[in-house]
């Protein structure tokens, strides 16, 4: 999520620690990388039910 609350990413029921899945820090609408603090929120199901979430910050730097 962006500062607005805006969601800029979302991956549901996805494999676990795959690489090539995940946010690569670009805008839906837009092929620039986001520059900025972004807020990460997991909701996590285990195989005996277990639903655990867990939430942290992301900092994008841009490249030049």
């Amino acid at each position: 999520y962006n500062r607005w609350g805006g969601e800029v990413f979302q991956l549901k029921e996805e494999a676990l620690n795959d690489s090539t899945l995940g946010w690569n820090g670009t805008l839906s609408n837009d092929r620039t990388r986001a520059t900025g603090v972004f807020i990460w929120v997991a909701e996590i199901e285990y195989v005996d039910g277990v639903i655990e979430s867990k939430t942290g910050t992301v900092t994008l730097v841009a490249q030049n």
